[in-house]
């Protein structure tokens, strides 16, 4: 049995632990029954203990008063690590969903979203993974929910991914703990443009809508050359933001030919080595395969 979980990117600039969108970039994750539990990713065993697909796959056995069924879990990752493109996410939704497949229990996405907000702490990641598409996410009274927002044009996104990483813990420490009244209402503002810039085709309005002042100015300050870069995609595509937690910054385009060479042009001289990856948006969240 095997489950693929995209790639995702979340906050979309000014929607903070309630935006994401997936990507068309994925781990792949294998589950069979077996005698002890172990991981195995490029014919390597992996320690069990702390690995996030192994603990949200006992999670889940947890959650439904079930003792943990023992299985071989073997990993093909293609998602960049600690770079706020998801990785850890996928991990989490590949574990939940692969012991509801060891259970041969129902898949029901609603009910994984919970588990796997649970277990990561705040749903706009995982229900991007879980739902595909751009989504939109709240908890309210302790229970997490989803939409999904289908963007009116299609578009394509640059992931420009650094050769270092950055862990959320550290991202998250630098924020501020208070804010003042214009910047809230200025990334209400902003989320309210983005959602409506995407579902009515409005592409002028993206890049206003991505604009953000609660946690980007603070983050870019972790990333040689966040400013410059930032500057120079401001004039050349429809918008652009900072993934996750960083340090990938992710622009949005809907022609890749031109852009694609001023990137590395551009890129190349800077301090750190910078990946571009062309990539587009996953409309399903996970897939599962192997199954009659």
């Amino acid at each position: 049995m095997k489950v693929k979980v995209p790639a995702t990117s979340a906050n979309m600039g000014p929607g903070f632990d309630v935006l994401g969108l997936a990507l068309n970039l994925y781990n792949t994750f294998r589950f069979s029954l077996s005698d002890e539990s172990k991981i195995i990713e490029r014919d390597e065993i992996l320690p069990i203990q702390d690995n996030l697909i192994y603990l949200s796959y006992k999670k889940t056995f947890q959650k439904f008063n079930m003792d943990c069924i023992p299985a071989e879990i073997t990993v093909e990752s293609n998602i960049p690590r600690a770079r706020g493109l998801g990785s850890s996410s996928s991990c989490i939704v590949g574990g939940i969903v692969g012991a509801y497949l060891i259970m041969n229990k129902k898949i029901d996405k609603n009910e994984i979203l919970q588990i796997a907000a649970e277990f990561e702490g705040h749903p706009d990641n995982v229900a991007s993974a879980i739902f595909g598409n751009v989504t939109a996410t709240l908890n309210k009274d302790g229970v997490n929910k989803s939409l999904k927002i289908v963007p009116k044009n299609h578009y394509k996104f640059l992931a420009l991914v650094p050769d270092f990483e950055l862990s959320t813990k550290s991202s998250r420490e630098i924020l501020s703990n208070s804010f003042e009244m214009k910047d809230i209402t200025f990334n209400c503002s902003r989320v309210a443009f983005l959602i409506s810039s995407l579902i009515y085709g409005e592409d002028d309005y993206l890049k206003i809508g991505l604009e953000d002042n609660i946690h980007q100015k603070y983050r870019g300050k972790l990333i040689p050359d966040y400013t410059s870069i930032m500057t120079f995609l401001k004039s050349r595509t429809l918008g652009s933001y900072l993934s996750g937690a960083g340090p990938t910054i992710m622009a949005i385009v809907k022609n890749t030919f031109q852009i694609k060479k001023e990137l590395y042009d551009f890129t190349k001289d800077l301090e750190l080595n910078w990946e571009v990856l062309e990539l587009e948006l996953d409309n399903v969240g996970f897939k599962i395969e192997g199954i009659d």
